[in-house]
């Protein structure tokens, strides 16, 4: 390519073939870069998406009364949200249906939000939730 473009700029013996050539690396290069650019646009979404996704979490946790985050708290930290027909945590679906699911053995916690969960309840066992 650079014995080419050496070529192409001091105007000695050119090819077409090295015209072809040039032109087909570019538009390959052009094609990296594309790509390149779509991953990072692709993870930049992923994280502001993931970032608003953690904010709606703490906000729901944030209306629990202070019984109700305890109580929630040692579900995940010694249960592991784990489903569980206990009728307090029944009770808080309605009020964290981001978090817990239902169906007929009781209530559990989303699989995708028990390490974001799991994390919030070691980081404030004894006060109020972390803005992390």
């Amino acid at each position: 390519m650079l014995d080419a473009l050496r070529r192409l700029v001091l105007g000695s013996d050119v090819r077409r073939i090295d015209v072809s050539m040039l032109i087909i690396e570019a538009l390959v290069l052009l094609l990296i870069l594309a790509e390149f650019i779509w991953r990072v646009s692709d993870a930049c979404q992923e994280r502001r998406v993931k970032k608003q996704d953690r904010q709606r979490l703490l906000s729901q946790l944030a209306t629990l009364s202070p019984t109700e985050n305890a109580e929630f708290k040692r579900w995940v930290l010694e249960n592991g949200g784990n489903p569980t027909s206990d009728e307090k945590l029944i009770a808080l679906h309605r009020k964290l249906p981001y978090m817990i699911s239902r169906d007929f053995t009781g209530v559990c916690i989303v699989e995708e939000h028990k390490p974001f969960l799991q994390k919030w309840a070691k980081g404030n066992e004894g006060g109020k939730p972390s803005q992390r």
